[in-house]
């Protein structure tokens, strides 16, 4: 599958940063595309991006903050940067908690729209 192999490389690129820990696509479902981890060793990530994706709509609405761009989770551990895309998916990124959370959310806004296009291309 197109997007998944795509998938594949922006985890590639955004473990370039030392502190990204683990990249995962998944449906709006909560299904899985693609997620790093082995399979005995994944949880319900995918549905946990799902669901801060959900939360992220309805606070970014109850406060008029516009369409929701997506979720920032911070742990005392970790951070997580949950990205809607366009095609139905979602780019969910988790990092330590030492990282540039700016820098890191500005890559993942651009890996976003890298896999929209890539999907669009494929889908015409």
């Amino acid at each position: 599958m197109i997007l998944r192999d795509a998938a594949v490389e922006v985890a590639r690129a955004l473990h370039r940063l030392p502190e990204v820990t683990r990249v995962i696509v998944a449906g709006r479902d909560g299904l899985p595309l693609f997620d790093e981890l082995t399979l005995a060793d994944r949880d319900h990530g995918a549905a946990a991006t799902a669901t801060a994706l959900g939360v992220a709509a309805v606070v970014a609405d109850t406060l008029g903050l516009g369409p929701s761009q997506g979720s920032i989770v911070m742990g005392e551990d970790a951070v997580a940067v949950i990205r809607p895309l366009a095609c139905g998916y979602s780019l969910a990124v988790v990092a330590h908690a030492a990282t540039d959370v700016g820098d890191l959310h500005r890559r993942v806004r651009r890996h976003a729209r890298e896999l929209d296009e890539i999907h669009a291309a494929h889908a015409a």
